[in-house]
């Protein structure tokens, strides 16, 4: 409970810095900096929470979910806004985002604790299934077709403001 509520805390004031960020570099950057963060991050994550110390375990949880975390939540909306015209956005932004999550999310328990259970309780497949995921997150933001006039919107506007 206390490692969620420092994470929490955390991610209110990580969450706006990684907003701006994304308007001066560009969200795809951030967002891409954020999978490959995370992708590198699973496996000490889980190292620091097999310790059983409450405080690395914490430590855990904030490399886990506020630095790379924080960067891909921070920035996944709007930059999912900018795929789609006005007309479609709510229809393409919600359908996608909430059938990912949905079986993305809902399903990843049951995927990394069949893993384990296949690997005889040791965890590498569930750092290697989490690695993947956020490559293949990567690559698809890499190639992802963001409407032209809004990809540099951000950063055109933070700059005119500087």
């Amino acid at each position: 409970f206390i490692g969620t509520m420092i994470v929490g805390t955390l991610q209110i004031f990580v969450a706006p810095a990684y907003g701006a960020l994304s308007d001066h570099i560009g969200r795809r950057k951030v967002y891409i900096a954020g999978c490959i963060g995370f992708a590198l991050m699973v496996w000490p994550t889980f190292l620091l929470y097999g310790t059983h110390n409450p405080w690395l375990i914490w430590l855990g949880m904030i490399l886990g979910f506020v630095i790379p975390g924080v960067a891909m939540q921070g920035t996944l909306q709007t930059m999912l806004t900018e795929m789609f015209d006005v007309e479609q956005r709510t229809t393409g932004v919600n359908i996608g985002y909430q059938l990912s999550n949905t079986f993305g999310g809902g399903l990843a328990p049951l995927i990394a604790t069949a893993l384990v259970g296949w690997a005889g309780g040791s965890i590498w497949p569930v750092v290697v299934y989490v690695a993947v995921i956020c490559i293949i997150g990567a690559i698809a933001t890499a190639t992802a077709q963001i409407r032209p006039d809004t990809e540099d919107a951000g950063r055109l506007n933070a700059l005119q403001e500087a």
